[in-house]
């Protein structure tokens, strides 16, 4: 039972509950959580320093590339790792380097929600992926789904030049395991 006797200058339990347990938010220690949060945050905080050409868009693809696998990282090694997406010259106009805006995207982050650490683990839920599957009412079931993070990592390769007739699909061995079912 929530205490309902308050006086003017007292706070009642009911309207602590009320006022902050119940607007509490998400600790960020969730991978998903974390990612929607970068996700959120880190093409907003880009898009002023972009090369031209580039879009929100292409950030938002680089991070779900990048956390298409549950990965460890911080706001330093995602601002570092879209290097060739940033102007050098745009940072320059705004006295900033690439600390900086790591920094701006963590605070911008911090914004977001005050849980989230520089240091962070964080996953994607839908990963891209490349699909490759047969040509329509083939019948023949073709269906084979990459991610794109273990084509970037050379985990997977896909070779349609060798061969006219082929697409070639290599896997490291360490990765897969064969087995045939009936």
């Amino acid at each position: 039972m929530i205490d309902s006797r308050s006086t003017k200058e007292d706070v009642a339990i009911s309207e602590y509950f009320f006022d902050d347990f119940l607007d509490g938010e998400v600790v960020a220690d969730n991978p998903n959580a974390i990612s929607q949060i970068l996700l959120d945050v880190i093409p907003d905080t880009a898009s002023p320093f972009l090369e031209n050409g580039k879009t929100k868009k292409d950030v938002r693809k680089y991070l779900k590339t990048k956390f298409s696998n549950e990965t460890t990282s911080s706001f330093e090694d995602v601002v570092y790792g879209m290097s060739n997406m940033i102007s050098n010259e745009q940072l320059n106009n705004k006295k900033m380097d690439f600390d900086s805006l790591s920094e701006l995207a963590y605070n911008n982050a911090k914004l977001k929600n005050k849980t989230i650490t520089k240091r962070f683990t964080a996953k994607v839920t839908r990963s891209p992926k490349t699909v490759i599957k047969d040509i329509k009412d083939s019948g023949k079931s073709i269906k084979i789904s990459l991610s794109k993070k273990s084509i970037n990592n050379n985990d997977v390769s896909i070779d349609s030049t060798t061969d006219d007739a082929f697409h070639i699909i290599k896997l490291k061995k360490s990765l897969v395991k064969v087995s045939e079912q009936n």
